[in-house]
């Protein structure tokens, strides 16, 4: 028995490695040394062991082939007596999907032919439809003049359609947060609230009735509906305002009869719209202020105000035919001046 059979028998004994490296060191004191340096290079008893028995199955290898060139030469292998693999059978569960995809196949075919065959004999063949150009009358309501005067080179007019209230407010809000820089933009807006009927432009009433202002009952028995609705972008923030013209001859009834008493609630009734614009008016007993204006003329014109708690605040001022509203006092004035040197021409 050689030594790689010696050691691969104490294995399997069970003799540990260790054991079986000090027991070849006794019968073999020569080896010693070479074990030594094995272990100082950081090999182990395992490794060592596993060592020699490489080599000495080494030394063996030769020998075999000796043996069998000369004394047992191997015997020819036919080639036809190869023995050829066999695949082995698919599982149950290969057998399943192939007979899935087999079925999918089959109804994908089937669902094309049922089709073609009914889109051949059932669908009748459509004939190619030329274009054809159709006229449709499109209403645009008509707008009355404005009752300032307008500068082409520095004013604007925006018309602008709405279907809903909520519509009318958005646009409202984005125009004047609109940075301009002192000019007067007159604002049209269409109304096509009602889509059984034409459009037509919005009143005064509309506006009122956007902001849910509650005006007297005389008022517009004096007052036209019909206005112009400007924005007045100054140095500060813009501001809103409104021009409607009513009979000059009852010029005194419209400010005793209708705008006077309306000061009593004026205030209140306008909470709605300065809270969209996200101010507040303080309600109050006291009578509006009152302020002569005199411009650029020698007449001068009253404009009754009460301030807001931020920027915006009430003023209007009668003319000999026309009610000015504003939401600031640069803004009252301008449009005065305005509304003068539209008379004048």
């Amino acid at each position: 028995m050689n030594i790689a059979d010696s050691i691969k028998k104490a294995r399997k004994a069970g003799v540990s490695d260790d054991k079986i490296l000090q027991e070849i060191e006794k019968q073999n004191p020569q080896k010693k040394n070479d074990f030594d340096k094995a272990r100082q290079k950081g090999a182990s008893s395992t490794r060592i062991l596993d060592e020699m028995i490489a080599q000495n199955e080494k030394r063996k290898e030769p020998e075999k082939e000796e043996k069998i060139t000369s004394a047992n030469p191997p015997p020819k292998e036919k080639e036809e007596e190869i023995p050829k693999e066999v695949p082995p059978k698919p599982s149950e569960e290969t057998k399943l999907w192939v007979r899935v995809f087999i079925t999918l196949g089959l109804v994908t075919i089937a669902s094309l032919a049922i089709t073609l065959l009914y889109r051949t004999f059932f669908i009748p063949r459509l004939e190619p439809i030329s274009p054809q150009l159709v006229e449709k009358e499109v209403y645009i309501p008509r707008t009355t003049p404005p009752l300032v005067a307008l500068y082409p080179e520095r004013d604007d007019v925006q018309r602008i359609a709405i279907t809903t209230e909520e519509e009318y407010l958005m646009k409202l809000r984005r125009i004047l947060r609109e940075e301009r820089g002192g000019e007067l933009i007159r604002l049209i807006v269409e109304d096509h609230r009602e889509e059984s009927e034409a459009a037509r432009i919005a009143t005064l009433r509309d506006f009122f009735g956007v902001f849910d202002i509650e005006p007297p009952e005389k008022f517009f028995e004096k007052i036209d509906e019909n206005f112009t609705l400007l924005v007045y972008t100054g140095e500060g923030a813009s501001a809103l305002g409104f021009v409607a013209s009513f009979d000059k001859e009852e010029r005194e009834d419209v400010e005793w009869t209708v705008m006077r008493p309306w000061e009593e609630s004026m205030e209140e009734d306008f909470l709605g719209f300065f809270g969209f614009w996200g101010d507040d008016i303080s309600v109050t007993d006291e009578d509006l202020r009152s302020e002569d204006y005199y411009g650029e003329r020698s007449r001068s014109d009253s404009i009754r105000y009460r301030e807001g708690e931020e920027r915006m605040g009430i003023y209007y001022s009668l003319m000999d035919d026309s009610l000015i509203f504003a939401t600031s006092e640069e803004a009252i004035k301008e449009l005065i001046e305005r509304y003068h040197t539209f008379k004048e021409f």
